[in-house]
């Protein structure tokens, strides 16, 4: 166990519920694999529920949850995750250690905010599943890894399900591993009207900085009864 580390964890576990956007980690918190993230939209399993013995613990200098082994199929050093590739055949997926199967009830955007492992060796995989069999890879995205990102937001829909997790160190089941800090979900029908309540109607009047009809040039724009400065 790393410095810092939780000594003691709960089973599985329920975190957040369906009238939440968000939920972060603190330091009491601490579960099994197959614990849930419930928010409004979406439903996020924290590893698999036939895990047995192997978790997620408040790791204090990472400020998050860490899980004790990364993704492998079989939960050995000879079965971790470590490649993967945006084109079919893609590779495998993990059944066991460190990795979010992510499955929405709406349309929205997922954001998982975490310390990725420190490696450029290890970047971050989102995998779009066939909702009715989840073992069918559609597509993938491979971030790569970046010290300045903590965050990492995919749009997501109800007619999919979803898989996030960071590739494996070669070698080092119990090492190099993420952290989880927080996971938010903000669904579609919330991003469009702040979409709305930003844009400025057709109808509207456009003026440049001199008074003069702007005629789609830089100038400002009267939205709602307010002077919006544009490009």
């Amino acid at each position: 166990m790393l410095a810092g580390s939780a000594s003691l964890y709960a089973d599985k576990v329920d975190f957040g519920s369906e009238s939440q956007t968000e939920w972060a980690a603190t330091s009491a918190d601490g579960c099994d694999m197959g614990s849930t993230v419930t928010l409004d939209g979406v439903v996020v399993t924290l590893g698999s529920p036939d895990d047995t013995g192997v978790n997620w613990t408040w790791h204090a200098k990472n400020a998050g949850l860490l899980p004790s082994q990364m993704p492998s199929t079989e939960g050995t050093v000879e079965t971790l995750i470590t490649e993967f590739s945006e084109e079919a055949p893609f590779g495998n997926l993990p059944s066991h250690g460190a990795f979010l199967k992510i499955e929405p009830s709406k349309a929205g955007a997922i954001t998982i905010t975490a310390k990725a492992s420190a490696n450029a060796a290890q970047p971050l995989i989102f995998v779009t599943l066939d909702k009715n069999d989840p073992t069918v890879i559609l597509s993938a995205q491979i971030t790569p890894w970046d010290a300045n990102v903590t965050q990492w937001t995919y749009e997501v829909d109800a007619d999919h399900t979803y898989m996030f997790f960071q590739q494996s160190y070669p070698g080092q089941l119990g090492a190099y591993r993420i952290t989880l800090r927080g996971i938010s979900f903000v669904v579609d029908e919330v991003v469009t009207g702040l979409n709305q309540l930003h844009a400025a109607p057709a109808a509207e009047q456009a003026f440049d900085l001199g008074g003069r009809p702007a005629n789609g040039k830089s100038g400002l724009r009267i939205v709602n009864g307010r002077k919006v400065y544009f490009k």
